[in-house]
């Protein structure tokens, strides 16, 4: 029964949502005797009021999590606390970050975890959603989208599948900053079909910075939504990738490099105490798994 920060990621078969959008008797993705399995939850409960609660942030090269300290992660030596894992970082580890971390056991391959998993006819229009609000900026009248510079071929994905614009106006930021902002006209109401998986990914994409090396995106730290929405929706997608997390001692921006075989384990590459600002509990109806999160596997 563990007690997720409410913005975790986890899976259910419509595709991937924060453990507050959950509800009793959902299903959500969750090891069973070894295998991708989707169990129901007989209960989800917030916790009341709007008090945090002491967490640890864990960076790893397959994305990131932020857990409150009492939960128990699956560790290649097996189960370990959050906090456990805070306290084995090295005392004098001054401007770099060393300690005595495991990897941790993550979901590799999402492919048997059911007929409609990777799918995105159930959970597009959530995904849709979430990339807009999340590259919104608001000056006055108007809103306007930030986008990475890319190439003509991203940006018109941008605006078809995730703006639903007939047509935009690109504003070119600072070369040095690499960032566009996109204007679009009035969005489109007609019946589309949906994106093929590589026109999410490119769509989502859009979202990060390129640089110089080839298949490697950027975006600053504080763009949580953007990141976890694109590490939720490539686990989904089955589209392996690693992580950078830079500078390791309090990172400032996270680097995405698409490869192709993901990484078996996640190597930890930054542990850091937080506060969780909201939480809730799941409670599992079966016994013995391991719940899928940000995709990495908590005890239930």
């Amino acid at each position: 029964m563990p007690t997720l920060d409410s913005q975790s990621i986890l899976f259910t078969r419509r595709g991937p949502t924060t453990a507050a959008s959950l509800a009793s008797g959902d299903r959500v993705l969750a090891m069973l005797n070894g295998k991708p399995s989707f169990i129901e939850l007989s209960d989800v409960v917030p916790h009341p009021g709007n008090h945090s609660t002491k967490g640890v942030w864990i960076c790893t090269e397959v994305g990131d999590i932020r857990l409150p300290v009492n939960v128990h992660l699956v560790t290649s030596g097996g189960l370990t606390t959050a906090e456990s894992i805070l306290t084995s970082r090295s005392a004098t580890d001054i401007g770099r970050m060393e300690g005595d971390w495991r990897p941790f056991e993550v979901l590799s391959s999402t492919a048997q975890a059911g007929d409609s998993w990777g799918a995105l006819d159930d959970c597009w229009s959530d995904i849709q959603k979430s990339a807009k609000e999340a590259t919104a900026q608001h000056s006055k009248e108007r809103v306007v989208y930030r986008l990475g510079r890319c190439d003509e071929n991203r940006r018109d994905a941008f605006a078809e599948w995730i703006l639903g614009a007939e047509s935009f106006e690109m504003e070119e930021g600072p070369a040095e900053l690499g960032w566009d902002w996109m204007l679009p006209a009035e969005s489109r109401s007609r019946k589309r079909r949906l994106p093929s998986s590589e026109e999410a990914r490119g769509c989502l994409l859009a979202l990060w910075r390129s640089t110089e090396q080839q298949d490697q995106y950027v975006v600053p730290i504080e763009d949580q939504e953007i990141r976890q929405l694109t590490f939720a929706v490539f686990r989904w997608l089955n589209a392996p990738f690693t992580t950078d997390f830079r500078p390791r001692y309090l990172p400032s921006e996270v680097r995405l490099t698409l490869v192709v075989r993901p990484p078996s384990h996640a190597t930890v590459q930054t542990v850091l105490a937080t506060q969780v600002p909201s939480s809730i509990e799941l409670v599992s109806s079966v016994k013995a798994c391991y719940l899928v999160v940000n995709g990495f596997l908590c005890a239930a």
